[in-house]
């Protein structure tokens, strides 16, 4: 009997633990500390960054076993199979481009580390704790920024190139601040409806920090931040709602559709209609992006078209740079831009050419492809997920090597191949039912699973 009590404060002493090791790597993805800790020492982000990246190899490898003979990464197993196969491929691919292989594979281990962290997140958590967590991680982000706001605005604002003064945070410009605040607010409307579907009540806490997220945007101008959170928003508590189980999106085909469907006709339909645009006041332009992608294009059909500059490299290799930048007139401002073709498979294009744009999106397609075998819980968040990825993408660029975006989508595209082994429930039609149902089965299909409840 004191065996059995001591082995269950164990389990439950190293479940705190790895609680807490993953809620500070998450939270150091998400960009803490960033300028607060910059009022305190320069290095002291960068050594969170380094510390957070060893404890991301501790959870991969330890967390799952309860030996030395035990550790494992992941068992390596087979449903992820394309998630492995993304990676493997990104790299093969850049390598054949990259002009300075030592500073890719330090980027590329960057990268990988924090997708084998986000698959381990799905692997290792229910969904619904899994939401739990990212959900705390945000709180700190949220805590963190409204510190900037208000104690330390010297550090927590700055002017841009119009000479405005906006609202920053921790991170570096409003944009960047504005785009994970929308992650955010996406985050807690999968939170809400997950919460309700399992016949739970929400915090007041959960609604001020939804108010604290919504102020921020306010104070950062960042009014395409507020479209791209509106959107979840919308999709989950009414179409998705009003579709049910049988209406459920491919994520991975209309991403493929909308990214590639938004830059023809941003670059044909667009400027044929710019006359009637620029009447109403409306840029056809899209704020000169048009002009940048016009000239991305045109240089990577010439050099590197199918294997691109390495991931993540382009923007590093200076006489890559000066080639694209020749492509604009001499007088243009975009002959000393240095950084961001603002879309996301633009940019990818430009790292990993086009074959790996078609393995990136094949993997989305595949892991994506059975939405009705998944359960709600695990739609819901990949919905969240996956609607600020898909409109951000369309104007910005989306990845880096080691932060919050690159770990989303490999949470989610791990979550996505949870279909594997499961049918497609006969007899459900969405609605209310498909949710009763999901919430009474989840704590059988987790333990089936073998994740942590």
């Amino acid at each position: 009997m004191n065996r059995t009590l001591q082995s269950r404060d164990d389990v439950r002493s190293k479940n705190i633990m790895v609680d807490l090791m993953a809620l500070f790597c998450i939270v150091c993805r998400l960009g803490f500390p960033g300028n607060l800790g910059k009022m305190f020492s320069e290095s002291l982000t960068q050594l969170l960054d380094y510390a957070s990246s060893f404890l991301q190899l501790v959870l991969i490898f330890l967390a799952s076993s309860d030996t030395l003979l035990e550790i494992r990464l992941l068992d390596l197993k087979k449903k992820y199979w394309a998630i492995y196969a993304l990676l493997a491929g990104v790299f093969v691919v850049s390598l054949l481009g990259v002009s300075n292989r030592s500073a890719l594979i330090s980027t590329f281990f960057r990268f990988t580390l924090t997708a084998l962290f986000g698959i381990w997140l799905a692997d290792y958590y229910d969904v619904e704790r899994l939401i739990d967590l990212l959900y705390a991680g945000f709180l700190v982000f949220i805590g963190a920024n409204l510190l900037m706001l208000t104690v330390f605005r010297g550090q927590g604002y700055y002017f841009d190139e119009e000479g405005r003064y906006l609202f920053r945070g921790i991170l570096e410009r409003k944009n960047a601040v504005g785009e994970e605040i929308a992650h955010g607010l996406a985050l807690q409307a999968a939170m809400f409806r997950v919460k309700k579907m399992n016949g739970k009540s929400v915090s007041r806490i959960f609604f001020a920090a939804a108010f604290a997220q919504v102020f921020m945007l306010i104070a950062a101008k960042a009014t395409g931040a507020l479209f791209t959170a509106a959107i979840p928003f919308v999709y989950l508590f009414v179409i998705e709602r009003m579709l049910g189980e049988r209406g459920r999106i491919q994520w991975g085909v209309l991403y493929a559709v909308v990214s590639i469907g938004f830059l023809f006709i941003a670059l044909t339909i667009l400027p044929v209609f710019a006359p009637f645009l620029e009447s109403l006041g409306k840029d056809a332009t899209l704020s000169n992006r048009t002009f940048i992608w016009e000239g991305v294009i045109s240089f990577m059909q010439k050099s590197h078209t199918f294997v691109g500059y390495g991931l993540l490299m382009f923007w590093n290799d200076a006489k890559a740079l000066r080639s694209l930048q020749f492509q604009y007139h001499r007088n243009s401002w975009f002959r000393t831009m240095s950084f961001g073709s603002h879309n996301v498979l633009l940019e990818m294009w430009l790292d990993i050419g086009l074959l790996g744009i078609a393995i990136y999106l094949f993997s989305l397609i595949y892991c994506f492809n059975h939405p009705r075998r998944m359960r709600e819980a695990e739609y819901l968040l990949i919905s969240a997920v996956m609607t600020p990825f898909l409109v951000r993408g369309l104007t910005e660029r989306c990845f880096s090597n080691a932060n919050y975006t690159t770990m989303f989508l490999f949470m989610v595209l791990a979550l996505g191949c949870n279909w594997r082994g499961r049918r497609t429930p006969a007899g459900r039609r969405g609605g209310r039912n498909a949710a009763l149902h999901d919430g009474e089965t989840d704590r059988t299909l987790t333990l089936q699973e073998g994740k942590k409840p």
